[in-house]
């Protein structure tokens, strides 16, 4: 059985969207191990001395049983352009778990300059790392077929920022800009990418 991963943003000494991360372990807990999650991520965190300047990656690996946690200094990527990369049909992703070797195994393949926007029957879902979210025209969309729901993607549909919509691989090209997002990049964070 693979263990699963919270990824959770600390920057300046403040932890981001916590109730959104433990959200998510909670579902995690009820669906794989059929019980109520048995930790807390806040208390997890508490419990250890970590920094109060810069940007941090907070890396919480469980499973039924046990935690570990780690606090990794963190870099933002940057990227010039992108290209579609199409997946198995199959494929799910719906729990964020350590068995990344798809997503791994694309990003080696893939300049780190250029952000591989994945496709699964014809529709566009997420990239390797982050969730997407479209431009057009000023308004913002986000597609409806994300393979993992990231907290990101959940805090922004909660504050109405953007809209969820089926967008198909030949409609990407007419978009103005991508940007992609996670618990570690709010939308505009990481620099928006020109279609």
């Amino acid at each position: 059985m693979f263990q699963f991963i919270e990824s959770i943003r600390l920057e300046n000494g403040v932890v981001h969207n916590l109730n959104y991360h433990q959200e998510r372990v909670n579902k995690t807990f009820l669906h794989i191990f059929k019980m109520p999650a048995n930790f807390s991520l806040e208390k997890i965190i508490s419990e250890n001395k970590f920094p109060k300047q810069g940007l941090f990656k907070i890396r919480i690996v469980y499973d039924s049983h046990q935690q570990s946690i780690e606090f990794a200094e963190y870099t933002r990527p940057k990227f010039h352009t992108y290209k579609l990369v199409e997946i198995e049909k199959n494929f799910t992703y719906s729990f964020k778990s350590t068995d990344r070797k798809l997503f791994d195994t694309i990003s080696q393949e893939t300049d780190k300059n250029t952000l591989p926007i994945l496709i699964q029957n014809k529709n566009v879902s997420d990239s390797v790392f982050s969730n997407l979210i479209f431009e057009k025209n000023g308004n913002l969309y986000s597609p409806n077929t994300p393979l993992l729901f990231g907290t990101m993607l959940s805090q922004s549909l909660q504050q109405h920022k953007i809209n969820m919509i089926t967008i198909k691989e030949d409609e990407v090209k007419n978009f103005d800009y991508i940007y992609p997002i996670n618990a570690m990049n709010p939308l505009g964070a990481i620099e928006k990418i020109k279609i």
